[in-house]
């Protein structure tokens, strides 16, 4: 990593966050991929990146079951990520492309099922990392996407890290949500790329069916007032 790109990462405009597509933790699937580094190259920059920026936010790829993967390169990957501990981690199968090289090459293993079978285990080793409790009880700078989450009263925003918080306000009508609870709300205000300062108090909840990795209170009274103005659509 240059200093400039330090630099950029620590700029307060600038997301604290990175995507490394690692792919494969061995070498010779790498190869194979025709990627042009190797797992040492990524290892060298996850260390360089953890120490300048403790806090950052590292995402990765990894593909399972490419033709020449076997139960040993497989392995490898998994101590990559496990190493590493990556808060999010894009999974996929492989899937051959017509007109690719990868598209003829034997599969070592042959079946499909193998495929799925590693995409879920990859799944369940993640599920046990808890990135997210590290920002527990800290004050974070969140700013708002101007979403709003299934249950209606969730504000959707992202903080420095490129991670999802969802704040709600203390004082919204809870009775107007149990009566429209099966109707979507949006906000009669634009509140898209405003920035506010919250305190994350619970990590890794379901809400709706959909994962909240960060929960938060906000600081500032006023947006509490903005939040009551959310209204159901044609309500």
């Amino acid at each position: 990593m240059t200093n400039n790109n330090e630099k950029a990462l620590k700029h307060p405009r600038i997301f604290t966050y990175l995507h490394i597509p690692v792919q494969s933790g061995s070498n010779q699937v790498l190869f194979d991929m025709k990627r042009k580094y190797n797992i040492e190259d990524l290892n060298n920059l996850c260390e360089i990146m953890m120490s300048e920026l403790p806090d950052i936010q590292l995402c990765t790829d990894i593909i399972t079951g490419f033709p020449t993967e076997t139960a040993e390169d497989w392995h490898k990957t998994m101590q990559v990520v496990r190493q590493w501990k990556f808060p999010s981690v894009f999974i996929s199968p492989f899937f051959p492309r017509p007109g690719t090289p990868a598209a003829k090459i034997e599969h070592v293993y042959g079946k499909d099922k193998t495929k799925k079978e590693r995409v879920a285990e990859m799944t369940r080793l993640c599920k046990f990392f808890r990135c997210y409790y590290r920002r527990l009880n800290t004050r974070q700078f969140w700013i708002c996407t101007n979403d709003i989450t299934k249950d209606g009263v969730h504000f959707v925003g992202l903080n420095k890290f490129a991670e999802k918080i969802f704040i709600k306000s203390t004082k919204f009508d809870e009775k107007l949500l149990s009566k429209h609870k099966s109707n979507k709300y949006i906000p009669d205000i634009n509140l898209k790329g405003k920035i506010l300062e919250v305190v994350v108090f619970e990590c890794g909840r379901n809400i709706c069916d959909e994962y909240i990795p960060l929960l938060a209170i906000c600081l500032q009274s006023h947006f509490v007032i903005l939040l009551q103005k959310i209204q159901r659509k044609n309500l």
